[in-house]
């Protein structure tokens, strides 16, 4: 079998020594506040990157956006839940596969809990959008994420995909309605979402 992938945490950049998988951590640039502080005041949070196998050439990228509540480092482990094809565990292997795993900030919900998300909801109990700077922020931080990732591929956007888990899946694929077109974008992968509507905010 390959050799597994290398594994890297930095922060808005693409670099960076490899990490050992169960010691791989993301440094929140927070400072352990109870709310969270509005989306344009918020600090970068920084990616995880799984880089091609040793040996093989980088011909494409996934961007994946993790589901709300979640975090990017699930992603890197083919037994969680899923087998995902930028693992060794998975079958096929994708060898000259690139993965950006963004990490969602952590966001004060209205019913009063501070979760990991790429916006707040209105309630507990809708898909709603409650605070709109929220999702803005993920949208500019995801085409950033995606602009960068197409000048590694030496512009070759159609070998650049995004997707996403759950409420990750939903804001991809807002995301991709609104960039693919313009960037090129070759596709889109999404698990467990739903087409945004303007009546959802």
């Amino acid at each position: 079998p390959p050799p597994p992938p290398s594994l890297q945490a930095r922060g808005g950049e693409a670099g960076g020594s490899p990490l050992a998988r169960h010691t791989t951590q993301v440094a929140e640039r927070t400072r352990g506040s109870t709310t969270a502080a509005p989306a344009r005041e918020r600090k970068p949070l920084k990616n995880y990157y799984v880089t091609p196998s040793a040996g093989n050439p980088h011909r494409c990228t996934l961007v994946y956006l993790h589901g709300f509540c979640g975090n990017a480092a699930e992603y890197l482990e083919g037994d969680w839940c899923f087998s995902y094809p930028w693992t060794r565990f998975a079958s096929p292997y994708a060898p000259g596969l690139r993965v950006v795993l963004p990490m969602a900030p952590r966001l004060q919900q209205p019913w009063g809990e501070l979760r990991r998300g790429w916006y707040t909801y209105r309630s507990k109990s809708r898909n709603a959008i409650g605070d709109h700077a929220s999702l803005a922020a993920s949208r500019e931080r995801i085409l950033e994420v995606l602009r960068a990732e197409i000048d590694l591929l030496g512009g070759a956007a159609e070998r650049c995909f995004l997707g996403g888990l759950s409420q990750g899946c939903t804001v991809a694929l807002d995301s991709y309605v609104r960039e693919a077109p313009s960037l090129g974008l070759g596709g889109f992968v999404g698990s467990v979402g739903f087409l945004p509507r303007d009546s959802m905010g």
